[in-house]
């Protein structure tokens, strides 16, 4: 493999205190053989759709402020190389993952899976489009490389629980880094033992904490998580060791972080668990606003709709939703942008004010409107929440009670938010997240060409030139949010 100059080469003899029992290793046996050509289409269908949608939201993100922390400290420590940057520019792939991951977190407009409670694509997919590009490889080979990077970092959160995130371990972060050296090792050609090793150097150092949400570090993380990522894998197909044990062993990653019992069962692959990426799936957000959030929001949504309520009627709206919901949105009256993605308040404010949370909504944290209705919210958390089956199937559940000012009560409940494997968006739904982000950027000509360009990524022959470069549409006056 010749990586942006640097030539490497994989030398499994050099693996330390290999395992094949070791859940890294595992985990590297079934994912370093997963290719494009062997997706199921259903699967194929999936990772396409979240190339369409991190794509979009990645470019949506590139004139954030956090992506402009990024840019600017990769362009001056990262190599040069051929790793398009979605900020305009290239690098090596290190520095072009950092910057692009970052991007693509920076509206937390990206999406999730319950597996460990994860931004899915964030990490990965920059990880896996710089390595590929590294190679001047083809959009099969994308593909296959995020679809690798996902199924694994979703088996590694199945096999530490998601008690890690309620204790406030941000996964996204701690876990995005196993997905996005798993993807650089598939798009590098390497095997099983490099892949082992490239896991051992990404988790040993793992970290990352729900401090973060609110601020700068949140997308900031996301995006050194996925730098290292890459970094690790490219050191272990350079002969580089890492601790095969990295997760179960003394002193490891679950020792760590505090898992009481791991899962080992769930270390297995496709064949041995199903495929990750449609059971639980991955979920594609509607607003750009938490998701802890969205499935309030679509109980409001409905009662509103269905009983045709203005503002002015409104007199409270009480939320009930589980203790995880009030851990993620932690302002209650945020004071900026990205702290109003972080409020509950504010979502169901903005929802009521303007029937729909967009990207430019977020800069009317301040409208009287909104002003006034986060007033009127009361949140709730009943016990009802707490019984294992509710954890199980409303892990991010939500109930309503709208109470108008003339004595009316409405409610609505929602277990799970529209975007996910049982609700998912329709296409033209996804198409139009995707303009809607990108258009403002590039003008709507380049935009459709893009949207359909990535729909048919797997006839692309080389994905060097997939992000758009330079095109900044004259008229795109998107402001970043502030932390």
């Amino acid at each position: 493999m010749n990586v942006s100059g640097v030539h490497t080469r994989v030398r499994p003899s050099l693996v330390p205190e290999h395992n094949d029992a070791s859940i890294s290793a595992r985990i590297a046996s079934w994912a370093s053989e997963i290719r494009a050509a062997d997706l199921p289409d259903e699967v194929r269908s999936a990772a396409v759709t979240a190339i369409v949608d991190t794509v979009g939201v990645m470019i949506a993100g590139a004139d954030t402020r956090p992506a402009g922390f990024a840019h600017r400290v990769a362009m001056e420590t990262c190599a040069p190389g051929d790793c398009q940057l979605v900020t305009g520019g290239a690098l090596a792939g290190a520095g072009a993952a950092m910057v692009n991951a970052t991007s693509a977190h920076a509206l937390d407009f990206d999406d999730n899976c319950d597996a460990g409670v994860v931004h899915a694509s964030a990490a990965v997919l920059p990880a896996a489009l710089a390595s590929v590009q590294a190679v001047n490889g083809d959009g099969d080979a994308l593909i296959g490389a995020l679809a690798a990077g996902l199924e694994a970092q979703f088996a590694l959160s199945e096999v530490l629980g998601p008690d890690i995130y309620h204790r406030g371990w941000w996964t996204s972060a701690l876990l995005g880094r196993a997905g996005a050296a798993v993807a650089s090792v598939v798009a590098g050609g390497g095997d099983a033992g490099c892949m082992t090793c490239a896991l051992g150097l990404a988790l040993a150092d793992a970290g990352g904490g729900k401090v973060s949400f609110g601020t700068d570090a949140k997308p900031l993380l996301l995006g050194r998580a996925a730098k290292i990522g890459v970094e690790s894998a490219w050191l272990a197909m350079a002969g580089a060791g890492g601790p095969a044990s990295v997760v179960e062993k003394k002193a490891g990653l679950a020792d760590l972080i505090g898992v009481d019992g791991l899962s080992h069962g769930r270390a297995g692959g496709p064949e041995d668990c199903g495929w990750r990426i449609l059971c639980p799936g991955i979920d594609i957000k509607r607003f750009p606003v938490c998701l802890s959030s969205h499935a309030a929001i679509d109980a409001l949504e409905f009662i509103i709709e269905q009983h045709d309520i203005c503002p002015d009627e409104i007199a409270q709206i009480e939320v009930d939703a589980p203790p995880l919901i009030w851990s993620n949105l932690i302002h209650p009256d945020p004071a900026n942008s990205r702290e109003a993605q972080f409020s509950m308040p504010f979502a169901l404010a903005a929802t009521v004010c303007f029937g729909r949370i967009t990207l430019d909504t977020l800069e009317r944290f301040d409208d009287p409107c909104i002003k006034q209705i986060m007033q009127r919210t009361v949140p709730l958390s009943t016990t009802e929440w707490n019984t294992p089956e509710r954890k199980a199937k409303a892990a991010e559940g939500a109930r309503i009670r709208l109470r108008t000012a003339d004595g009316r009560s409405f409610c609505a409940a929602c277990d799970k938010a529209r975007g996910g494997r049982n609700m998912p968006l329709s296409k033209s739904e996804i198409d139009d997240k995707f303009l809607a982000c990108v258009a403002p950027v590039t003008g709507k000509s380049l935009a459709t060409e893009l949207l359909n360009t990535l729909w048919g990524v797997e006839t692309v022959s080389s994905v060097r030139s997939l992000l758009p470069s330079g095109h900044r549409h004259e008229k795109s006056t998107r402001k970043a949010p502030d932390s």
